[in-house]
């Protein structure tokens, strides 16, 4: 059978999961990447959850055709409220805005030590990361991909705590990339919005010019 082919973004997200270990993919919507994981050899288990029937039916249709059906433990819930801690290496969170993802990981009990986060927020990306650095964690890798017309960052964050990234990483990656570019250009034009409000918002504005000093300096360009 012909393999299933991931595009960019599905693809990097797939590339972070610890092939030797578990995983559970939260939100899994078709189910892609739990059948890809299963190609390509993931030794571990492999859970795929949703908070909603419908996509999960759709995960269980395309792991049906690709014939992993059985292989894939199928799970109706919000976040991680019916996997136990024990029964994932590896948490893939993609493609959810950046304060769900947070509410997920706050409110699953879960001790993370030992584990890996895969993570591809759709929204406040800086905000999550700026949040997992605050509680413990830290990004062991950082990948970006263009899809669409459309460029995403993917975290894989890791147990053990180390200093807050400086703006210019939180906001635009650790490398410098398109990525950093379109987020200067975009929190300057969003500057200008806010020195042009009738009540300006003085915090924000001193924010963002702090982080668009801080892109000028920040990569070895």
């Amino acid at each position: 059978m012909e393999k299933l082919k991931l595009g960019p973004r599905l693809e990097a997200v797939a590339s972070f999961v610890n092939m030797e270990g578990s995983v559970a993919d939260v939100g899994t919507d078709h189910g892609y990447v739990p059948v890809w994981l299963l190609q390509n050899g993931i030794r571990g288990s492999v859970i795929a959850s949703d908070l909603n029937e419908l996509p999960l039916e759709k995960a269980r249709q395309t792991a049906r055709e690709y014939g992993y059906e059985a292989d894939i433990s199928f799970r109706l819930c919000a976040g991680l409220a019916d996997i136990r801690a024990s029964e994932a290496d590896t948490v893939v969170i993609a493609g959810m805005g950046g304060e769900t993802i947070r509410t997920i990981l706050e409110e699953s009990g879960w001790y993370f030590a030992g584990k890996r986060l895969v993570l591809q927020p759709m929204t406040k990306r800086h905000e999550l990361l700026r949040w997992l650095y605050e509680a413990g964690f830290h990004l062991s890798g950082e990948k970006f991909a263009e899809e669409s017309g459309t460029v995403y960052r993917i975290f894989c964050a890791e147990w053990g705590r180390q200093t807050l990234p400086r703006p210019a990483h939180l906001w635009g990656g650790f490398t410098y990339t398109a990525y950093a570019e379109k987020q200067r250009k975009k929190l300057n034009r969003a500057l200008k919005g806010l020195k042009l409000a009738s009540e300006p918002d003085f915090a924000r504005i001193a924010e963002y010019e702090e982080v668009l000093e801080d892109l000028q300096h920040a990569y070895d360009r």
